[in-house]
């Protein structure tokens, strides 16, 4: 159906008579000439009247279609479909800006997202009073969300978004769009996707055509960005020690990947404390790589370390940094509960706790129940008896926010042990007590020992010829923990299990005694069983990383709601947080945390804890979403396009003035060469 948007030029098609008119003037003025009879016949053929006559009927008709096609081109026809609708009819808009981190990169001196709003003030330009727009942010949702007022000026309505470090929401805001169009039926229905497409389809849960219930609904795909822009980013990193000691290396994994699918880009990658840089290393990523790059340093001095991990400026700056956080302890609580100590093991705990940062307090079964539980970091049971229900009970709270580390022994039966963990960790960890079968046997631990990132600093490489202990007894796991030490068969010798809280409980599965193994002989003893009391002893680091956009819970000891909580933001904002109450006890919880970095909590007014808050890469993770299949009438416009007059086309139909004019430029050139042949041939 066609229609013409400058329909006041349509009555100068009468101009089409001109050449006719001028053709029936011409033929009334005749000339005479004086020529031979003869000469007059020939030149007087029937054949070559007609052609004449064909020719000139032709000339006539390209003159007059010349014209046409001219008037028709300043008209400016437009094709429109039986679906599509006037521009005067009212419409329902709904303006979906990205607002994600991703549009905080760069075009030359501009942001991406200073380009959707830019563009978004275009498309505003083309609405009237009676249309309802809406403006609905990727990663926010509004509680109210009411009709812009389009009495505004276009630049009062952008400012009023912002640009987040968030993931977007899509399938929360179409269900949005959906109702609001359903809350809303105008004739015209609009959607407006301002967008760098960069979108993962892991963020999409359901097919992208099904996020729009009316499939009528016309969808512009207004791209923002710039495809293949100079980018690497930090994925993650990776701790890679078992402990964290000074003067000690810690050695790092940093996850990189380069989001250019086209260009290789080149990287120094550097590790700071404090605007300190403590190591770096260059690197080269292939287009679409993912690569790791390694590096470490030696921390001087116990407490708490920092860490900011950065590669070079691209057009992407907010995922080139990464921040992670631990701390090297001054002095390790352990209570260790035993009944009977052999001397050798006296002797061991008397030696680490008068030269390490162990602070061992030794005590027996019976009087560890005057002890407070908050006050160590790990609680060693060794060679357990029968406990008590409030002894039981006990350990089940300390195991909320502290380790365990069990050494099983005589005292108890296989089943009996099985039943304390069932009301631990709601498991049966031991299967049955493995004997040597005669005076010479025995079960040696893995060579790979060695090798241990636990016991890395014990050994050289020089003196791997070592004697290692024989085991003569263990118990044999059945649980599905993670075996930190081997034995040469392949059983646990120390294995370690996770507990709903992120603390751990470890089980050593041979006692320290001379008819269990002769571990109190070898010179490796006491580093050995101090590694192990220090791994035991350290939280999950896990607990101090989190990422944006998230409500982040913190369990602390002694939490109490007298105290004072402060927590130092990296934008260096400071507000005070009281304790909530929560089925794992008192926490310290920051609803919807969007900035990067790292924050600081302390309590009355002295240090107690960090933790570290970094950016989801999940946004850029291909494939991206293929927005184009949104509806059945899907307009993709990139950052160059004139989105006012594609928008006002689109709601008119395709416009044909410039079919028009090539058609009138091919009239003129068609006359051009018949003029030629007549004179060619006459």
């Amino acid at each position: 159906m066609f229609s013409f948007l400058n329909s006041l030029v349509l009555p100068a098609l009468a101009a089409i008579a001109i050449p006719i008119i001028i053709h029936f003037f011409n033929r009334r003025k005749t000339k005479k000439i004086q020529f031979s009879s003869l000469r007059f016949l020939k030149m007087l053929e029937n054949q070559r009247i007609r052609q004449v006559r064909l020719l000139q009927i032709l000339l006539i008709l390209i003159r007059t279609l010349f014209i046409l096609f001219m008037v028709l081109m300043f008209a400016r026809p437009a094709l429109k479909s039986v679906f599509m609708t006037s521009g005067s009819a009212r419409t329902t808009a709904v303006i979906i800006l990205d607002d994600t981190y991703s549009m905080q990169a760069f075009n030359s001196s501009i942001s991406t997202f200073q380009t959707a709003k830019d563009q978004m003030e275009s498309i505003l330009s083309t609405f009237n009073s009676e249309d309802r727009v809406f403006i609905i942010p990727f990663s926010n949702i509004p509680d109210n969300l009411t009709p812009i007022n389009l009495n505004q000026s276009t630049a009062d309505i952008s400012k009023k978004f912002n640009v987040t470090n968030s993931s977007p929401f899509i399938t929360e805001v179409f269900k949005t769009a959906n109702r609001l169009f359903n809350d809303h039926p105008n004739y015209n229905r609009e959607l407006y996707l301002i967008s760098d497409l960069n979108v993962s389809q892991f963020n999409l849960p359901d097919s992208v055509e099904n996020l729009l219930t009316d499939r009528e609904v016309i969808c512009y795909l207004v791209n923002s960005g710039k495809n293949n822009q100079n980018n690497i980013g930090i994925d993650t990193v990776i701790i890679e020690n078992q402990l964290f000691e000074a003067n000690k290396p810690v050695q790092f994994s940093i996850r990189l990947k380069n989001y250019n699918t086209v260009d290789a880009v080149e990287s120094l990658v550097n590790l700071y404390s404090n605007n300190e840089r403590l190591a770096m290393q260059q690197t080269v990523l292939n287009p679409a790589e993912i690569k790791s790059v390694n590096l470490s340093f030696v921390p001087k001095s116990a407490g708490p370390l920092l860490l900011h991990f950065e590669i070079d400026d691209d057009n992407l700056l907010l995922d080139n940094h990464y921040y992670l956080n631990f701390t090297i302890p001054e002095k390790v609580n352990i209570l260790f509960i035993n009944d009977e100590p052999s001397l050798s093991l006296r002797a061991a705990l008397d030696i680490m706790h008068a030269n390490t940062v162990l602070n061992i307090d030794q005590v027996r079964y019976g009087q560890w129940i005057g002890k407070n539980p908050k006050n160590y970091d790990l609680i060693v049971l060794y060679n357990p008896p029968q406990l008590s229900p409030e002894s039981i009970d006990r350990l089940d709270s300390y195991l909320q926010s502290g380790n365990l580390l069990i050494f099983p022994g005589i005292n108890l039966s296989v089943r009996e042990f099985n039943l304390l963990f069932r009301l631990l960790l709601n498991s049966d960890l031991l299967f049955n007590l493995i004997t040597t079968q005669g005076d010479n046997t025995y079960f040696a631990l893995g060579e790979e020992v060695i090798k241990q990132p636990l016991f890395e600093s014990i050994f050289t490489k020089d003196n791997y010829q070592i004697d290692l202990p024989k085991i003569f007894q263990y118990f044999k796991l059945s649980g599905s923990g993670r075996s930190v030490l081997n034995l040469q068969n392949g059983d646990a010798i120390l294995a370690e299990y996770q507990t709903a809280q992120n603390t751990k409980l470890y089980l050593f599965t041979s006692i320290i005694a001379d008819d269990w193994n002769d571990f109190s002989y070898k010179g490796f003893f006491v580093p050995m069983f101090y590694r192990i009391l220090i791994f035991a002893s350290q939280k999950n680091q896990i607990d101090r990383s989190f990422r944006v956009n998230k409500n982040i819970a913190i369990t602390l000891p002694d939490l109490s709601l007298n105290d004072k909580y402060t927590v130092f933001s990296p934008k260096s904002d400071t507000y005070e947080i009281i304790p909530q109450q929560s089925a794992k006890g008192l926490q310290i919880v920051l609803d919807n945390v969007q900035n990067p970095g790292h924050y600081i909590i302390q309590k009355n007014n002295r240090f107690t804890q960090a933790f570290s808050v970094n950016i989801s890469s999940g946004e850029l993770q291909r494939p991206y979403v293929k927005f184009e299949n949104l509806s059945d009438n899907t307009i993709e416009m990139n950052n160059s396009a004139d989105l006012t007059e594609t928008i006002k086309s689109a709601r008119i139909g395709q416009e044909l003035w410039f079919v028009f004019l090539i058609l009138a430029l091919l009239m003129l050139f068609l006359e051009v060469l018949l003029i030629k042949w007549i004179e060619g041939h006459g």
